[in-house]
């Protein structure tokens, strides 16, 4: 059951970025290849955007593109550490004119401006979360979001199998899934536009990816199971990965 010490202490402390967060794209190949053939494609429909938040960044595999996607960018994390090192290394990085990065308490977003924000983007970094702290995420994404922005989260999804304790292999959050997302959006303000429910290391949909839009609306969300996810990515591998340098 992950929270926000857990997390503080391992990623700031005890993770070591070996391949600075190139590791968690192996299943792609390469971080170039899951952007484009993955993830990109899922949020091209929110873009441009002027500005631009992003939940813990880590040492910046996604920021390295979404900073070329704004003018201002802003990047959270609660490691301190990751912090320094996408302020020491990021500084020129892309085409964004206001650029932020900064270590916060984990569920907030200081400094940024009510109704001030186009895009709220995460991903491989909330799957580590319960659901108290994405409550206290999605009422910063419904403060910052101007009318009609959007938010792309990937989140855990294992609360819809019941998954605890030691089966909780990869510490997904055990109270997080696609519903329970939807609902807490909601009490904020926050309509859900779709919810994908992906495989992850296994057939399993234990994760999820949510695109939210601030403000009510009178589409129904739509909720996707694909469970061909992980295995798509080695596919992915294997026929995108060459134009981006995989031998």
């Amino acid at each position: 059951m992950p929270n926000k010490e857990w997390n503080q202490a391992y990623w700031n402390d005890q993770y070591g970025w070996p391949e600075h967060g190139e590791e968690w794209s192996r299943q792609w190949g390469n971080a170039a290849t899951q952007w484009w053939s993955t993830i990109f494609p899922r949020i091209a429909g929110c873009m441009p955007a002027r500005t631009i938040v992003e939940i813990a960044p880590g040492q910046g595999r996604w920021s390295r593109y979404l900073l070329d996607l704004c003018d201002t960018y802003y990047g959270f994390d609660i490691s301190a550490n990751t912090t320094k090192f996408c302020n020491d290394y990021l500084s020129t990085v892309g085409s964004a004119t206001q650029r932020t990065f900064a270590t916060n308490s984990g569920s907030d977003f200081p400094g940024v401006g009510d109704a001030s924000v186009d895009f709220v983007f995460s991903f491989d970094s909330l799957v580590h979360v319960e659901i108290d702290i994405l409550d206290g995420y999605l009422a910063e994404i419904a403060r910052v979001l101007r009318p009609g922005g959007r938010a792309f989260l990937h989140h855990s999804n294992i609360g819809m199998y019941g998954v605890t304790g030691d089966a909780n292999i990869h510490c997904r959050g055990e109270s997080v899934s696609g519903e329970t997302v939807r609902k807490a959006a909601s009490r904020h303000g926050l309509h859900t536009e779709v919810q994908e429910m992906i495989s992850w290391h296994t057939e399993l949909c234990q994760h999820c990816l949510t695109l939210l839009v601030a403000g009510s609306s009178a589409t129904q969300t739509k909720v996707l199971y694909n469970d061909d996810f992980w295995n798509d990515a080695a596919r992915l591998r294997q026929i995108i990965g060459p134009y981006h340098g995989q031998a």
